[in-house]
């Protein structure tokens, strides 16, 4: 029996919208009516988005089809990609038949792999995703490849985004509502060093630290089905 897929993938809690946190932030340092500590209350929020960005995170865990050209070898991979999870290789019916096996970039570039002619790639590597945005297969695939397994899918970590309009929810960044605390957290301590006072600055820090470590251990909690793997008869 098929499932069907929901028109929105929103989760609740539903969290406050951009203009929100910053005022929260702002109020931190009795600014939130001021346009100046609103905009700098932005701006903290957002680089602790660069904070969390700092590691991999289960939750923003994606997916992206990558659809193969006969003796082409590289591949754009999406704009916020940070690390590779897994590439599979798919049939026509995108059905998963196997995994491309990934190697580092230096082990890859020391492998030597012989490119001349199209084949059947079997490796890949991201050198520097920053630099080029590219996937590359030992290989290019030959036509007679790409015709048979035409689309790999690319399990990867991604980067948070950053929040540009005042309407902007953590829902329209795909995060969960759980990190709410730490962005207005850690966003308070970097408003605070500029415009609060030390105590501010002690408080909000020891603050930030604590929802890190909360968010650490809540990703860290993968197995939560535990039949997963016993089959019955």
């Amino acid at each position: 029996m098929s499932v069907a897929v929901g028109t929105t993938t929103a989760q609740t809690p539903l969290q406050a919208n951009f203009g929100g946190l910053k005022s929260h932030v702002a109020a931190y340092v009795q600014g939130q009516n001021l346009a100046s500590v609103l905009a700098d209350a932005g701006a903290a929020i957002n680089a602790a988005a660069d904070k969390i960005n700092t590691r991999n995170w289960n939750w923003l865990n994606k997916a992206s089809a990558i659809t193969l050209a006969a003796d082409t070898k590289s591949y754009t991979i999406p704009a916020n990609f940070k690390s590779p999870r897994s590439l599979i290789r798919r049939d026509t019916n995108a059905k998963q038949v196997g995994l491309y096996i990934y190697q580092i970039p230096k082990e890859f570039v020391n492998t030597a792999w012989d490119d001349t002619n199209s084949g059947q790639p079997t490796h890949y590597t991201i050198r520097n995703a920053p630099d080029d945005r590219l996937l590359n297969f030992n290989v290019p695939p030959s036509s007679a490849f790409a015709t048979s397994w035409p689309t790999a899918l690319l399990i990867y970590y991604s980067r948070m985004g950053h929040f540009a309009s005042d309407g902007d929810t953590l829902g329209t960044l795909e995060v969960p509502s759980e990190i709410r605390n730490f962005l207005v957290w850690y966003a308070r301590w970097e408003i605070a060093s500029i415009r609060g006072s030390a105590t501010q600055i002690r408080t909000a820090e020891s603050a930030w630290r604590t929802e890190w470590n909360s968010l650490m251990m809540d990703d860290n909690n993968q197995q939560t089905d535990f039949g997963a793997g016993v089959l019955y008869r």
